[in-house]
């Protein structure tokens, strides 16, 4: 074993040795466009150094875990359904309580474990097999599913009445799980904030979401939120994350939808997504069938990535982006799951002096935001509504870029 180790090291140290040089390293913007350079003779080689430690990793020894990926490494999480669920891991004794919730509006128990990290899939498989009743899985991470930097087109998109026809249920309720919010927030409605376990401040992406959702109106622009006079709670679910990334969890995920169903919130935004995981699904079904309604972004992988949760769920509304020519968001998710779409490339916003988003997560608080108007106005809060009014794009009939269509009020 030490032999291999030794001879894998020096293969890396001898390749990186010849291949490393400014430019072959440099990591330029991806749009950025790239100089031509003189035609040379040989062989070129471009080789990703990250990529190289990964493949050559099992043979140097030692637990391998990628803070990047799609699971929180060293994390286990477990569900189990009722008030007095008792969890009896002893013959399991890898896997180390780190933590056990109440989810009271969801009447479901949710403990997280510390397991050793590149032990996890293990873990769950016994217990798995120690505890048949549960939901068992690796914890999944959450990211906000915004893109690159508009144009003041949405509301014209979407064709927003002027002036808005009045709730007669008192103001539009919604909930959003993001980022901790900036507090100096140009915000016409009624912002409540809690938090889980989101702790980076004043975030550029939940500043962004909720301004689309209730800015006041920009005079020089003539830039408003879809929802000024909205009663909004947001529960802070993302942090910093290993690698200074803004991320969340299934665990601050379950929290939060109890938390929301809890005060009754008929509508929630979900501008995040990720990998998902068995547990996150069971929370998500739970969460619906007592009535919430779930409105996520549907992702910004690219058009040949897998499903992006928990927008893909059943019965999630997941929102891809279109611009304001109704072309497709090219970084956007493609798929089955995709319910319709909102306008959500280059939007501009009256925040620091003006600035341009583009993403699925800016696309999503426009629909959620037509069905908390919904819902307060005593219409039907249902994906079936708004696919009754959308407009057709793409094939016809619903398709997996813009699914039954694009939104219109």
């Amino acid at each position: 074993m030490r032999a291999r180790r030794t001879a894998a090291l020096a293969a890396l140290l001898g390749l990186s040795l010849a291949i490393a040089s400014p430019g072959g390293l440099a990591q330029g913007k991806p749009d950025a466009p790239r100089p031509s350079a003189p035609p040379r003779a040989g062989v070129g080689v471009t080789l990703d150094l990250g990529i190289l430690f990964r493949l050559l990793a099992p043979g140097l020894g030692g637990a391998q875990t990628d803070p990047g990926g799609p699971h929180v490494p060293g994390r286990v999480i477990m569900l189990r359904e009722g008030a007095n669920a008792t969890v009896e891991t002893t013959r399991v004794p890898e896997a180390r309580e780190a933590a056990r919730f109440r989810l009271e509006a969801l009447d479901l128990t949710l403990v997280e474990f510390a397991v050793e990290p590149g032990a996890e899939s293990a873990v769950v498989d016994a217990l798995a097999r120690a505890l048949p009743d549960a939901v068992v899985d690796r914890m999944a991470w959450l990211d906000p599913q915004q893109g690159l930097p508009a144009r003041l087109y949405a509301a014209a998109a979407i064709r927003l009445p002027t002036p808005m026809p009045s709730p007669q249920s008192g103001r539009p309720r919604l909930g959003v799980i993001d980022a901790a919010p900036s507090q100096d927030l140009p915000l016409a409605g009624t912002l409540r904030i809690e938090r889980f376990d989101g702790d980076a401040p004043g975030h550029e992406h939940a500043d962004a979401v909720l301004c689309l959702l209730a800015c006041r109106a920009d005079a020089g622009s003539g830039f408003r939120g879809l929802l000024p006079e909205a009663d909004i709670t947001l529960i802070a679910i993302l942090g910093r994350a290993p690698g200074d990334r803004l991320r969340g969890s299934t665990l601050g995920l379950a929290q939060a939808l109890d938390r929301l169903l809890a005060l009754r919130v008929p509508v929630v935004n979900l501008s995040l997504g990720g990998a998902g995981d068995t547990v996150q699904r069971a929370i998500v079904e739970r969460a619906l069938a007592r009535g919430l309604v779930l409105v996520a972004a549907a992702g910004n992988a690219g058009p040949e990535a897998p499903p992006v949760y928990p927008a893909a769920w059943p019965g999630v509304i997941a929102v891809a982006a279109h611009d304001a020519a109704d072309r497709p968001y090219d970084r956007g998710n493609r798929g089955d799951y995709i319910a319709l779409a909102a306008p959500g490339v280059e939007l501009w916003l009256p925040l620091d002096g003006g600035r341009y988003v583009s993403g699925t997560s800016f696309a999503a608080p426009i629909v959620a935001a037509r069905l908390a108007w919904a819902a307060a106005r005593g219409e039907p809060v249902a994906l079936g509504a708004l696919c009754a009014r959308a407009r057709d794009l793409g094939p016809p009939g619903r398709d997996p870029v813009f699914g039954c269509g694009a939104l219109l009020w």
